[in-house]
């Protein structure tokens, strides 16, 4: 009898499928921000070319009103909005019609009134800028305000620089070492006057320090009869144990947030008389940083 002999050839396991590859969504630019030319056609035809000379175009470079419009509409806006305001308070109920009302006093000008104050745009279009001094970029618009919109006004602090007669009071040297301390090179400058004037024009971001504890009480003086010892020779300000108590011996001692960094994070904040008491809880290499966070050199501590 013939033997039938079993196929033990296994099949072919079925190809594993590819994974499918999807493409990461591409990223939606943002578009520039314009002006609506609707809204800029309600405006009469003086607030509409103020508004083109705020923005830095030319009015009379666009021949009729149209072209205007357009003109201004074509120009980007970089939209940084403002922080929001808070919400305007609620109105008072009205009186009831037998009682007899005040009527309301004339609004008092922006610009008299004590800072910081609440106002709004009357105007249809209100431009923001960063700026109103310096460069193109600078007082290029960021954003608008619509009409009604509730802002707060106020005041910018004035710029400080040191006193030119107390710079004068300084030696050479010391005149110096405070100029390379701010970022001038004296040997740029022809003369002490000239030195003492770049020094001057220079302005500080004047940030006072802390108030600093003040100086223990001196120990009462001994009797006449008794025998005072002699004065101990005073320890130098980078000898002593930390925390410690030292004083400005220079005529100004320049105070900085911060030794290494950047240009703007080592720039002057304030400035300290001779003979003002600090405290002293840490040294940087060169400077010592005081109890209020910022460095003066140990140079001019005693």
């Amino acid at each position: 009898m013939a033997r039938t002999t079993k196929n033990t050839k296994k099949a072919a396991a079925p190809a594993t499928p590819a994974p499918e590859v999807t493409a990461a969504p591409a990223v939606q630019q943002e578009p520039e921000a314009h002006l609506d030319p609707g809204q800029l056609a309600e405006m009469d035809d003086d607030k509409l070319q103020q508004l083109a000379m705020d923005i830095g175009l030319d009015p009379a470079a666009y021949e009729g009103r149209d072209a205007l419009i357009a003109a201004i509409a074509a120009e980007p806006l970089t939209m940084d909005p403002p922080e929001p305001e808070a919400s305007a308070p609620a109105l008072e109920p009205e009186p009831e019609p037998e009682q007899q009302q005040d009527p309301a006093p004339e609004p008092v000008p922006v610009t008299e009134r004590p800072l910081p104050c609440k106002a709004e745009v009357a105007a249809s279009i209100a431009v923001l800028r960063r700026a109103v001094i310096g460069t193109a970029e600078m007082v290029r618009p960021v954003a608008t305000l619509d009409k009604g919109t509730a802002v707060t006004a106020v005041q910018q602090e004035p710029e400080a620089h040191l006193d030119p007669g107390q710079l004068a009071e300084m030696d050479d040297d010391k005149l110096q070492q405070l100029a390379m301390d701010i970022g001038l090179d004296p040997a740029a400058y022809e003369g002490r006057d000239a030195l003492i004037a770049a020094i001057a024009a220079e302005p500080l971001t004047m940030d006072p320090p802390e108030p600093e504890a003040s100086a223990p009480a001196l120990e009462p003086e001994p009797e006449p009869e008794q025998q005072q010892d002699p004065a101990p020779e005073p320890v130098p300000v980078t000898e002593r144990p930390l925390p410690c108590k030292a004083e400005v011996a220079a005529s100004i001692a320049v105070l900085r947030r911060a030794v290494i960094g950047t240009a703007e994070m080592v720039r002057p904040v304030a400035t300290l008389d001779k003979g003002t008491a600090v405290t002293v809880i840490a040294f940087e290499g060169d400077y010592a940083r005081l109890a209020n966070g910022l460095y003066v050199k140990t140079t001019l501590l005693a």
